[in-house]
């Protein structure tokens, strides 16, 4: 699923408009039906959104059309048409959002299903910041739900799952991400030390980013299992060497340290400072065995360079 539903997303992404469709603020009563009509069958032609900005009545306050000319605010809606709506012309559809105060921006996909809505919104950071959210967590949802029409396979297939993954954790999502990584380990056969050195490298990506989801969903023990059985099942899984094994190990420990095991903690900071002396996480493990604190990766460090 993860890795289709980046491939998915970067079309979402590609196609989308650079600026705010910003339709009439003052329509006459019979053009509401044609305008709303006309702008869900076209966000339901490019699954994007529609943003109903529910006013009490015509005309709309200068300040609130005012919002939608604000760069962040056209930044955050790039893919998104605005449609005004005077709640006084249309009752039906203030009842369906069941909205009672005004404004209100309502953001429904091409079926006049809700994703979001921002009630009153007021500085232009604040609403440009609700609604990019509202946006990214429809980009998503919509994506997946049109991934299940893709089935890419092989290695290429499995950087695509990875990427997305990556995504997906540094955005705070955490059980999409594993999926992600899941899929990508399933399209990647087990590594014997012969193979090619680009899946190895994707292997332990995944190995990594799988075990940060679990530790990111508080699933402790999972995520030290999944560590344990790459690092140390069977001479160890190889492709968790190098910059792979180095992260693994820090990882380990700051797991181990959760967990409460500090002394299998200090073993994997140990082996960590020992076997990648100067590097990155080896310094970092090094510190804490000197009584530093073990500062805990960022989830973009998964697939980040040395």
């Amino acid at each position: 699923m993860g890795r289709q539903l980046t491939i998915l997303l970067i079309l979402c992404f590609a196609h989308a408009p650079v600026a705010v469709r910003l339709l009439s603020a003052e329509p006459t009563a019979p053009s509401d039906g044609r305008r709303y009509s006309s702008a869900m069958a076209r966000a339901r032609a490019e699954n994007t959104m529609v943003a109903l900005v529910l006013t009490a009545r015509d005309p709309v306050e200068p300040g609130l059309a005012a919002l939608f000319c604000d760069p962040a605010v056209e930044k955050a809606l790039a893919a998104t048409a605005v449609l005004f709506l005077p709640a006084d012309r249309n009752p039906a559809v203030v009842s369906r959002h069941g909205v009672e105060r005004f404004p209100a921006v309502v953001f429904v996909d091409g079926w006049g299903r809700e994703a979001g809505r921002v009630a009153a919104p007021s500085s232009p950071a604040a609403f440009a910041g609700e609604a990019a959210q509202i946006a990214t967590a429809f980009a998503w949802s919509s994506c997946a739900h049109r991934a299940a029409a893709l089935d890419p396979r092989g290695l290429d297939a499995a950087r695509v799952s990875l990427d997305a993954a990556d995504q997906l954790l540094s955005a705070g999502k955490p059980q999409e991400a594993e999926e992600g990584y899941a899929s990508a380990l399933r399209g990647l056969r087990r590594p014997d030390g012969r193979g090619r050195s680009s899946e190895e490298s994707s292997r332990g990506r995944a190995v990594l980013g799988l075990a940060l989801s679990a530790r990111a969903l508080g699933r402790l023990e999972d995520a030290e299992r999944i560590l344990g059985a790459a690092l140390d099942g069977g001479g160890g899984d190889p492709a968790l060497r190098g910059l792979w094994r180095e992260r693994a190990l820090f990882v380990s420990g700051q797991v181990q340290l959760e967990r409460g095991e500090t002394d299998a903690a200090r073993g994997r900071f140990a082996d960590c400072a020992s076997e990648f002396r100067g590097s990155r996480y080896g310094e970092r493990a090094r510190r804490y065995l000197d009584g530093a604190p073990a500062a805990a990766p960022l989830a973009f460090e998964v697939s980040s360079s040395r």
